[in-house]
């Protein structure tokens, strides 16, 4: 996906710079755009690092509820094996 995305992105790029007035294509404009740029970034990375982080807590609830059940099995069939003999 990214590799389709990205260079079309770019080729966008280049054929609407044609279109936009001089005025548009000005140091400053392109320092503001690199800023936004930079902060949708940053933000994107901010919510990537949130999902992974909801994503281990989750993760570690059910090992920690599989582990149990797994010891609640264990301890039943011995004590089951002990009302046996």
């Amino acid at each position: 996906m990214a590799f389709i995305g990205i260079p079309g992105g770019a080729l966008r790029g280049l054929f609407l710079s044609l279109a936009f007035p001089q005025h548009h294509l000005s140091s400053d404009s392109k320092e503001t755009a690199r800023r936004g740029a930079s902060l949708v970034a940053a933000m994107a990375a901010v919510v990537r690092g949130l999902l992974a982080g909801a994503a281990k807590g989750s993760f570690d609830v059910m090992h920690t509820g599989i582990t149990k059940m797994g010891a609640r099995t264990i301890m039943l069939d011995r004590v089951l094996a002990h009302c046996r003999s």
